[in-house]
């Protein structure tokens, strides 16, 4: 009987040791079959963390941790308000809460007017020891919906950058892209709904355009997918960008990184101060 025993228990074991073995194998055959793929999003409507109120130099609730001090000027990043009226005062801006930066005795608002029931035109606006010097709510004009969420002064060059959003191209005169044309990217891109960004380097004195690009990402179908700028600041003349690309972001050549794992991906974009060239950009897991 103890011999039968002892068989039994040795049998027993191969036996487990069998299952074991061949667990392993499915298992690695499973994993073999299953690649690595990118989430493909289309369109993101995503307020930045909210900030710490409502501030002379910074943001109203809502918006962004406020402006940020640099090397080369004052920079803000966050989400847009609406504004009351195409000429607010800087008590309204301050109220509505949306981003401002200021710079001495001089204050910029970045918002939009909500000018139809699903539709807003960003604006951007000026003061001057609190009173306003000059207001603009042309740049996009269109169907598409915009907005205006950052903003970068540098008063050492006199230079200003504006972050805009929107989710669709135009031709024409009512649309960005009538100063992105010798932009990086010139235009919105196929399709329609993803939210993109637009940079712009702005008149101070005025408030007019003088250039600007797109910032976009691409999909796996070549339409365009979305992007939204987290912080920008300036660095030897070079506008820096950090964002939040959606599958897939763009090479500086403009063609989409090869991306593995799951949107958004940190993205970092280095653009000549007059955003004609794209310097150098880079997304973890992308190649």
């Amino acid at each position: 009987m103890g011999i039968f025993r002892s068989m039994k228990i040795v049998f027993g074991t191969l036996i487990g040791f069998a299952l074991i073995v061949a667990c392993d194998e499915v298992e690695q055959m499973i994993a073999d079959e299953l690649p690595d793929v990118g989430i493909e999003v289309p369109d993101v409507d995503i307020d930045l963390p909210g900030g710490d109120g409502d501030k002379d130099n910074g943001v109203g609730s809502g918006g962004s941790s406020g402006p940020s001090g640099n090397s080369s000027g004052v920079s803000s990043i966050g989400a847009a308000r609406a504004l009351p009226s195409d000429t607010p005062s800087l008590s309204q801006a301050q109220s509505a809460g949306t981003v401002r930066i200021s710079s001495g005795s001089t204050v910029f608002v970045a918002g939009y007017r909500q000018v139809s029931g699903n539709n807003q035109n960003p604006l951007i606006a000026r003061y001057d020891n609190g009173n306003l010097t000059w207001s603009r709510v042309n740049y996009e004009t269109g169907t598409p919906d915009a907005r205006a969420y950052g903003l970068l002064f540098d008063p050492s060059s006199n230079k200003l950058y504006a972050i805009f959003s929107v989710d669709g191209g135009q031709s024409g005169s009512s649309g960005f892209e009538r100063f992105t044309g010798k932009g990086w990217l010139r235009g919105y891109g196929t399709g329609g709904g993803p939210k993109v960004a637009v940079v712009a380097q702005i008149n101070p004195s005025t408030g007019a355009p003088i250039g600007g690009t797109f910032v976009t990402a691409q999909l796996s179908n070549g339409k365009t997918n979305s992007v939204q700028v987290t912080g920008i600041s300036l660095s030897g003349g070079n506008l820096i960008l950090k964002a939040n690309s959606w599958y897939s972001p763009r090479k500086t050549n403009g063609s989409p990184f090869s991306c593995t794992g799951s949107s958004p991906f940190s993205y970092s974009l280095t653009l000549s101060g007059d955003l004609s060239r794209a310097l150098s950009a880079s997304a973890p897991g992308c190649q």
